[in-house]
């Protein structure tokens, strides 16, 4: 397993990153679950990925044996995740355009326009499973 200093410098940033805006995120999302009274479990879906994942996402990469390609995976999944939220959410526009959009930035400098054209489609289809959920 790489250590994380043997980790791309990309890579070590794009983790510092994650978790400090999915930190951020679970602020202002459980604003929004406070304001809205939402339940126990919603609390604890926002805890467990906006909290957790990005531990457990730094740990995958770092079993990785190509840290680049799971990291361009792990931006996918970040994607849809964050797409899934949405629907959750109620489609609330403040916070839908943040949760689509940042991760889709994050493809783009990770990936260019094909990392930015992946995590759109990714985001979309998290939505869509938030909707079918």
């Amino acid at each position: 397993m790489p250590t994380p200093r043997s980790l791309p410098r990309s890579i070590r940033t794009i983790d510092n990153v994650r978790a400090a805006a999915f930190a951020v995120c679970f602020a202002v999302i459980g604003l929004h679950l406070h304001d809205r009274g939402f339940g126990v479990v919603a609390w604890a879906c926002a805890a467990l990925h906006f909290l957790a994942w990005p531990q457990a996402a730094k740990a995958i990469i770092g079993w990785a044996g190509d840290p680049r390609r799971a990291e361009a995976r792990l931006i996918a999944l970040d994607s849809f995740m964050l797409g899934a939220w949405v629907p959750a959410l109620g489609f609330s526009p403040w916070l839908a355009f943040p949760l689509v959009v940042a991760p889709a930035l994050n493809g783009m400098g990770y990936r260019g326009p094909k990392g930015f054209a992946r995590s759109l489609a990714a985001s979309a289809a998290g939505a869509l499973a938030g909707v079918l959920a």
